[in-house]
């Protein structure tokens, strides 16, 4: 039963009316673009060869931890060798050498998925990272501090590997935390243990 829809009694001719039209190779007549209605009633509507949305999420947290381990002999099952990441043709040796520049640039880098959405072929994930870079990052002056930001992105697979990503980073959460003295979540917590 969907509630706010105006479909919990069971209104058969509406839910065929949403059907119609809401395959992803149709658009909403509300609102221009495709929308998700078949999700609601359980009708998958995933494309042909695509890979099922289990598989993609295995596939993405799989990829993660290949980065994590910087286990870059593996990066070729998870990224297509023409990957194009933020609108530039990068190429798998392109990606990879993308990759070992962060890892170079933020030694202790380690890749939080904080949440994760999967379609048939897309993920759309946000990133945390808690880490101490080295010298400058962004552009910004780290030198060593520890600083937490986040990482909204989305990826387009094709044939179970990344072919595109499209990546925006929390710049303005680094700068702030470089403007405080001494964040107060990064302080240690002092106790006074009475004495007796």
């Amino acid at each position: 039963m969907i509630v706010g829809m105006g479909l919990e009694g069971g209104d058969e001719k509406r839910r065929k009316s949403l059907i119609r039209w809401s395959p992803a190779s149709q658009t909403s007549p509300l609102f221009g673009t495709a929308w998700p209605v078949d999700a609601f009633f359980g009708i998958t509507t995933e494309p042909e060869g695509s890979t099922g949305m289990q598989d993609l999420e295995r596939i993405y947290r799989d990829y993660i931890d290949c980065l994590n381990r910087q286990d870059w002999s593996r990066l070729e099952d998870f990224v297509a060798v023409d990957a194009i990441h933020n609108d530039r043709r990068l190429g798998l040796d392109g990606y990879r050498r993308m990759l070992e520049s962060d890892f170079r640039a933020i030694p202790d880098l380690h890749f939080n998925i904080d949440f994760l959405v999967v379609d048939a072929s897309k993920v759309a994930s946000r990133l945390v990272f808690d880490c101490r870079p080295v010298g400058k990052l962004f552009d910004l002056p780290v030198n060593g501090r520890r600083i937490r930001f986040s990482e909204n992105v989305f990826y387009r697979f094709s044939s179970g590997r990344i072919a595109q990503v499209w990546s925006v980073i929390d710049k303005s959460a680094i700068e702030a935390q470089l403007s405080e003295e001494e964040p107060a979540y990064f302080q240690p917590r002092m106790t006074q243990t009475p004495i007796s």
